[in-house]
């Protein structure tokens, strides 16, 4: 009796850890490769989000400044008449 088994269990025990080898290595780079999509995915998400606040707050400022303008120059005319009414007498 040798000490080392019969080469026709050894090169199917090896063929079958390479297998498996080669199993768990797929199943780890496919792991990694979905945990880096999702990251992606997540940043590309924030981004947008940040993008949209972003225009929005945009799209108020812009908003904002003619409701003022329209706002003083109400006021204005507003003054201006109340003026006149007092000059003429009417008030």
């Amino acid at each position: 009796m040798s000490a080392l088994p019969d080469p026709d269990v050894i090169y199917p025990a090896l063929a079958v850890l390479a297998i498996l080898g080669l199993f768990f290595w797929h199943t780890f780079v496919q792991s990694r490769q979905a945990v880096a999509a999702i990251v992606r995915y997540a940043d590309r998400r924030s981004a947008a989000q940040r993008s949209a606040i972003e225009n929005e707050n945009a799209a108020r400022e812009s908003n904002l400044r003619p409701t003022i303008q329209v706002a003083l120059i109400l006021a204005l005319i507003g003054l201006v008449t109340l003026m006149a009414l007092r000059k003429f007498g009417f008030m």
